[in-house]
């Protein structure tokens, strides 16, 4: 059919928009219809990615994708690596050493969010291989800690991302008013944080890392001085900040 690119992909997103179906079967079936129609369907089948230790397993999609730059990898934005909440598990060392190749591949990913996942085990230089090869791309970065995590390996991961514009530490803690998949602009950096262990991870600081709207929930044991590093850290940018929590048994919002 002599029909223009541009209107093949109007149709391709019209399909997307009504395959109500978990598993996009219809545009997973557009996507083999022919060669003009794959393009645009892979780019609303891989759009967002997730990994997980109960599937879809990592090891899964290194089987039967190609570690390339220019494959279906480019058409992830938003990548979330979901490890086991009991146990902080996700992949062991040979396999995330294995797997370097195809987190080299996600050169376009602009959300990047890690849930659960104990990092304490892994060398500190081989989480910085994994993340740095695309941390050029990210905008929004969220991290939920399992458990405590040291100061070497936090800044191990935060270093190699110095172009975010909105750093979630514990987001569920957030209204969702507040939270976006879509980057702030590149002159609003917003920083998220709740609970002691993402405090602390602020207190380290990263000299990379300034913000101009930081939002803080208290937990029971979030220290005044925890926040004044926080704060102190980005007051020559600062310009909202929003300070919310519990104490003694009350709400409070400033």
């Amino acid at each position: 059919m002599n029909i223009p690119q541009e209107l093949i992909d109007k149709i391709i997103d019209g399909v997307w928009d009504d395959d109500d179906s978990p598993f996009h079967t219809t545009t997973r079936a557009a996507s083999l219809i022919s060669r003009s129609w794959v393009k645009r369907s892979q780019y609303h089948l891989f759009h967002d990615i997730e990994f997980s230790i109960f599937g879809p397993h990592f090891a899964r999609w290194c089987d039967a994708v190609s570690p390339d730059p220019n494959g279906v990898s480019r058409h992830v934005q938003s990548l979330t690596i979901r490890g086991r909440g009991i146990d902080g598990q996700w992949v062991d060392e040979e396999s995330l050493e294995r797997g370097l190749p195809f987190f080299g591949s996600f050169r376009n990913v602009r959300v990047l969010r890690v849930c659960y996942w104990d990092i304490e085990p892994f060398p500190p230089e081989l989480l910085t291989r994994c993340f740095t090869s695309f941390a050029g791309s990210v905008r929004v970065l969220q991290w939920d800690p399992y458990g405590q995590i040291s100061r070497e390996s936090w800044t191990r991961v935060v270093r190699p991302f110095p172009l975010i514009h909105s750093l979630l530490l514990q987001h569920k803690c957030f209204p969702t008013g507040l939270l976006s998949d879509t980057p702030a602009g590149p002159t609003r950096k917003k920083l998220f944080l709740a609970g002691f262990c993402a405090t602390k991870c602020l207190a380290w600081g990263e000299g990379s890392l300034r913000f101009q709207e930081i939002y803080i929930r208290c937990g029971f044991s979030t220290t005044p001085q925890a926040i004044n590093s926080v704060v102190n850290g980005n007051a020559d940018r600062l310009e909202v900040l929003t300070i919310a929590g519990i104490r003694r048994g009350q709400t409070f919002s400033v």
